[in-house]
């Protein structure tokens, strides 16, 4: 027996293969979508997370203040329990030296640098001291540990 029109064998009145059913307009083509619009919109949303946690931090900073901007050789300083050989950020300000509080005391100052890796601070420290670098906004405090 031959198929019916627009049929297939053993199917009389299906559609043939690769052709919608009649009475249904073919699909629409999904329209491309642009990779490189994608791309862009990603970077300029990684771009605007990074410069809004810039400008909490410079806020909180300038909130906060820079407690030991003022601070010179001979100037005790109490550092934060959570100072540690992993930590990177800590509080530290500029206390009297009689205060029990007053862990170190800063041995220099080097401005114009916040290298807390570099050798900036060697010249300040000796051999056995319980040294710690501490930086500002645009200097080192070079301090060691009150015996």
């Amino acid at each position: 027996m031959p198929p019916a029109e627009g049929g297939t064998p053993g199917y009389p009145g299906a559609p043939a293969q690769g052709f919608p059913p009649p009475g249904f307009p073919p699909a629409e083509a999904a329209p491309r979508k642009n990779k490189a619009l994608g791309k862009v919109l990603g970077v300029l949303g990684a771009i605007m997370v990074i410069a809004v946690v810039v400008v909490i931090k410079v806020l909180i900073s300038s909130l906060l203040g820079d407690a030991t901007a003022d601070a010179k050789t001979g100037d005790c300083v109490s550092i934060g329990k959570e100072l540690g050989a992993e930590v990177s950020e800590t509080t530290a300000e500029v206390v009297d030296c009689s205060s029990g509080e007053a862990g170190y005391t800063v041995v220099g100052r080097v401005e114009g640098t916040t290298d807390v890796m570099g050798t900036a601070c060697d010249q300040y420290f000796k051999e056995g001291d319980d040294a710690v670098i501490l930086a500002g906004d645009d200097y080192l405090l070079c301090v060691v540990a009150k015996p």
